[in-house]
């Protein structure tokens, strides 16, 4: 995790290979953050981790990103 990264981003899913798949997963990358896989249904409620808030990928959040990024964040969170 990069040291400027104030919380742990993280998808759910059914398998890793549909998270890891994702366009919010690769929004994420495209900035250079990590995101963690939570493929098991207990995963949904860990709230933080090691003083870290875990913010969902899926829901918006603080990344920088162009007007092109936004209308494709947007698209795939409307399908």
């Amino acid at each position: 995790m990069k040291e400027n990264q104030t919380s742990i981003n993280f998808i759910i899913g059914e398998n890793k290979d549909t998270v890891k798949n994702s366009a919010f997963v690769e929004r994420v990358h495209k900035h250079g953050y990590e995101v963690l896989y939570m493929i098991e249904p207990i995963d949904e409620q860990l709230k933080e981790y090691d003083d870290k808030t875990l913010v969902s990928v899926t829901k918006e959040n603080e990344l920088p990103e162009d007007e092109e990024a936004k209308m494709k964040f947007e698209e795939d969170k409307a399908n």
